[in-house]
């Protein structure tokens, strides 16, 4: 039986897929989406989700990601609400529902892992404030490594239909491919600048605690770094663009994702051996 906070995070979800389930509607009967009635739902669904998470946070005495149950529903939040401060100043076409598709994606499959919820009793975040800084940051980028891929994919569908010349259904209501390249190269700047900040503050913890970081979760975080900004610098000398400027955003994204479960592991090795510690404290003292 789901408890009170993960029933929030659920209801919060189910709003996202309704505003995604509306645009599929009005799309498949030739008619333009309803942009308000979805902000409407988005905004329910992220106010929803909020309250589950302040909730999980309350109860942890921290922010909530302490395991990949809630990393997932974080980044899922941190997706909408990067959406609602942004995709509205850029008022691009279907952004907000992909934005929302994306997030209830990601919030589904925290449901589905195995013992994804489970709470270690020697929590990362009980210490030191800069990792719960560094990991809320990360977290924070990886919701703008989703708007990214998000703008990627509605890119990819617009050159697509211009090239076979389809500007019917779902196309005449994409973004246009110069509005779209603008905002990638924005979104990319903020996620450098963003990751970057949460680097250099886990950096400042690594250089006083180098045997607490295990070296794959430093490894492939400082590669996801220098991949995102490879890709920015690409960008601006017009060496990467268009299509494989896309294509870029959407596999770091993936790797992204894919990183979380062998930092998710680091994690959980730590925290045991931590625990091995504390529980023989005089094991070296003979």
């Amino acid at each position: 039986m789901l408890i009170p906070d993960k029933w929030l995070l659920l209801i919060g979800t189910m709003a996202y897929v309704a505003a995604l389930i509306l645009t599929l509607l009005r799309l498949s009967n030739k008619r333009p989406p309803l942009h308000a009635v979805n902000l409407v739902l988005i905004l329910v669904g992220w106010v929803v989700q909020s309250a589950g998470l302040w909730m999980l946070g309350m109860n942890a005495g921290s922010c909530p990601i302490r395991n990949p149950f809630e990393v997932l529903q974080f980044i899922s939040w941190s997706i909408v609400i990067l959406y609602i401060f942004t995709g509205q100043v850029f008022r691009l076409s279907l952004f907000g529902t992909g934005s929302a598709a994306l997030a209830a994606i990601i919030s589904f499959s925290a449901y589905l892992i195995p013992g994804g919820n489970k709470v270690s009793p020697h929590s990362f975040l009980g210490g030191d404030p800069r990792i719960e800084a560094h990991a809320s940051l990360a977290l924070v980028s990886y919701g703008i490594f989703g708007l990214l891929a998000v703008l990627s994919v509605l890119y990819l569908l617009q050159n697509n239909s211009l090239k076979t010349k389809r500007n019917s259904g779902v196309f005449k209501f994409l973004p246009s491919l110069v509005d779209m390249d603008t905002v990638l190269m924005r979104l990319l700047i903020m996620a450098c600048v963003v990751y970057t900040v949460s680097v250099a503050i886990g950096a400042t913890y690594w250089i006083e605690h180098t045997n607490d970081v295990a070296l794959p979760k430093l490894t492939l975080t400082l590669a996801l770094w220098v991949g995102y900004w490879l890709v920015l610098i690409l960008r601006a000398m017009n060496k990467l663009f268009g299509t494989r400027l896309a294509w870029s955003c959407i596999l770091l994204m993936i790797a992204a994702l894919a990183i979380l479960w062998p930092v998710e592991a680091s994690r959980e090795h730590n925290s045991l051996a931590d625990s091995t510690v504390e529980s023989q404290p005089f094991q070296n003292v003979v």
